[in-house]
């Protein structure tokens, strides 16, 4: 996809392969995960920036997955999430810091606020503020272990809009690669897929997590029959332009011409 398969991998296996196994992946060998998220997309009074309160607490709930769990030494610093919109990274810093004071409060769409209290011990609560949260541009040349993407945006209506202002994920390969390409260990993508889908670079991912069954959340009815069904059968998705008319066509008949940079760079995470 990216870079004419010019990019050797070079990641050390202790690095790369360190949260293969980790008991929240969808596919254990597999260190990616889509996972799928039906939200709606809101603002605030005047501001002009967007956030998802459905995709915030799905990121939220891996944050403290990640930091609960004593079987993998992961800490609040080697955790980065990255979301298109500063109001969505406004919220997910405020959600952080609600954990880390050790009162959870979480925004819900008609801008009310839902608190409770839980600990986590003075050690987990104070890795919730070390977590790295910002831009697409704010991570550029920069790595985490541990990098999580929420996309926000949940219907088609305002998509022309970002293009027209260069902002979010769709149709922005520029800004797809740089986020996609900042985990070191575990990449996790917060989004509606049937949006997301209609962008190319996006569709390839999606496609990439549904044939190596790393697909959870939001039911994606045919995509994941289909996935798990025809790949066991040797057969590939069609390309984006055969898809509207369903067809799908054997390897062995020369079918689809899979990307291989871009899937060389996901099989860099898996477990050969």
């Amino acid at each position: 996809m990216f870079y004419r398969d010019q990019l050797i991998p070079a990641a050390l296996e202790e690095d790369s392969h360190n949260l293969i196994g980790w008991r929240h992946l969808v596919n254990p060998q597999l260190p990616v995960i889509f996972h799928g998220v039906q939200g709606i997309a809101s603002q605030e009074g005047s501001s002009p920036s967007w956030f998802n309160v459905d995709e915030l607490t799905v990121v939220i709930d891996y944050v403290v997955k990640l930091l609960e769990d004593s079987d993998i030494p992961v800490l609040g610093e080697h955790i980065g999430i990255i979301t298109p919109y500063q109001k969505q990274v406004m919220k997910i810093r405020e959600a952080l810091e609600s954990m880390a004071s050790g009162r959870v409060v979480m925004p819900s769409g008609n801008n009310q606020n839902n608190s409770r209290r839980r600990g986590f011990g003075s050690r987990v609560n104070d890795e919730f503020r070390k977590v790295q949260v910002g831009s697409c541009e704010q991570f550029q040349g920069k790595e985490c272990r541990v990098i999580i993407i929420s996309t926000v945006r949940s219907s088609v209506e305002h998509i022309k809009s970002d293009q027209q202002y260069n902002l979010g994920f769709v149709a922005s390969p520029k800004r797809f690669n740089v986020s996609a390409t900042r985990a070191q260990a575990l990449l996790v993508l917060v989004g509606n897929p049937y949006l997301l889908e209609k962008d190319r670079c996006w569709e390839k991912m999606l496609r990439y997590c549904t044939e190596n069954q790393a697909y959870r959340g939001w039911y994606f009815g045919l995509l994941i029959y289909l996935s798990i069904n025809l790949v066991t059968l040797g057969c590939v998705w069609p390309s984006a332009s055969a898809s509207s008319s369903g067809a799908i066509e054997s390897k062995e008949e020369g079918g689809n011409v899979q990307d291989d940079a871009f899937y060389d760079m996901l099989n860099d995470l898996k477990l050969g």
